[in-house]
């Protein structure tokens, strides 16, 4: 509710009918029920999110970081991506109007400094992200088409190379980018703070923005768009080979397929639901609007279901592998159910049923002279 808002409802109160003070005001459209529906939505799906998304990346890593994927150079691409939408999640709440309005204040306009730095952790995460699913496509790419090269293209050194390459381009590019990261008069925390009267900040802005969009998803999906399609193809053709081929080579080829279809579904989630969030800055942008200020309500619900679907492909990436990856599944189950604390558990649960038994056996002799008689 806006300030002129405000004032109105506060002095015509005394004189409202209590059948408008109880129903919806005249104004109410059908944009304010949709609103309505996704402040609904966003009070289950973040908690949710929350707890499933960083609960599935904390045991993606876990698992890839076991002796089983070891050898396995996919898999550090792997770890980074879910540090990343870790990252994401726990960021990405603060952005949520419902947060703000419900603890009170922006708690990333504490000081212009922390304003900036959590959109540079927010920024960094987000493109990363993006990024670490390249290099992973790119991985799988030169998996399936050169494959007798893979081993010495694609190594954990080379993997390690790139991560650091990611980090310092786009650390580099948004720690530039936290200029328009400012706390303007009204106290809260924006990404996008520029004078609009002011032509050369307004042109620099636009070319920071075409770049970080760029980086973000527009660079990525074109890479994703181009070389997806080809491991496909080319699976496809594995897949016409492999009933010529010997049983020899079946299981070989059988993992190199599960591995690359659990990529194709990771890339499709990202196709799906990281386009909106691009979307929405440019047109902002374009419009004059700040991405997270006030706005007509038509573009409101385009940035709640745009947010909404971000945050789902930051969360989802751990269930399409248990989806997708017998391999993964299989290495879960043993992780969970033979890790150390689990085992130290089942130890000191069967030592006290031993105890148990054992102190119920002696005192069943103490009661019964009989028994010890015929021992």
């Amino acid at each position: 509710m806006n300030e002129a808002t405000t004032i109105a409802v506060n002095i015509s109160g005394p004189n409202t009918s209590s059948s408008e003070q109880n129903g919806p005001p005249s104004s109410w459209t059908i944009y304010d029920d949709a609103l309505e529906g996704l402040a609904y939505v966003n009070y289950v799906l973040l908690p949710t999110m929350l707890v499933l998304g960083i609960g599935g990346n904390i045991l993606t890593i876990v698992v890839m970081m076991s002796p089983k994927f070891r050898q396995l150079t996919s898999r550090i691409y792997l770890i980074f991506l879910a540090l990343s939408d870790v990252t994401l999640l726990l960021t990405q709440p603060f952005n949520k109007m419902f947060v703000i309005e419900m603890i009170g204040s922006d708690v990333r306009a504490l000081s212009d400094v922390g304003c900036k730095i959590f959109f540079w952790f927010f920024r960094t995460g987000k493109m990363t992200s993006s990024w670490f699913v390249v290099c992973l496509c790119v991985e799988r790419f030169i998996a399936v088409w050169f494959p007798l090269k893979a081993k010495i293209i694609s190594t954990q050194k080379s993997a390690a190379l790139q991560i650091f390459t990611v980090y310092l381009v786009i650390g580099s590019f948004n720690g530039a980018w936290t200029k328009n990261s400012r706390i303007p008069a009204d106290g809260k925390c924006y990404p996008d703070y520029f004078d609009k009267t002011n032509k050369y900040d307004a042109e620099e802005y636009k070319a920071m923005l075409t770049a970080g969009s760029s980086l973000y998803s527009l660079v990525p999906l074109c890479i994703l768009a181009t070389i997806t399609p080809l491991i496909v193809f080319k699976l496809a053709r594995h897949r016409e080979q492999r009933k010529r081929l010997a049983t020899s080579t079946k299981s070989d080829s059988s993992q190199a397929t599960k591995t690359t279809a659990m990529l194709i579904g990771i890339v499709v989630a990202y196709f799906t639901l990281v386009l909106p969030i691009t979307l929405l800055h440019n047109i902002a942008f374009y419009l004059g609007m700040k991405s997270f200020g006030d706005n007509p309500k038509g573009f409101l619900i385009f940035r709640d279901v745009a947010q909404i679907l971000e945050q789902i492909n930051y969360g989802i990436n751990f269930y399409l592998y248990v989806l997708t990856s017998t391999q993964f599944r299989e290495q879960l189950k043993l992780s969970v159910t033979e890790n150390r604390l689990v085992r130290k558990i089942r130890q000191v649960t069967e030592s006290s049923s031993g105890k148990t038994a054992s102190t119920r056996a002696s005192k069943d002799t103490a009661d019964n002279p009989d028994v010890s008689n015929k021992v």
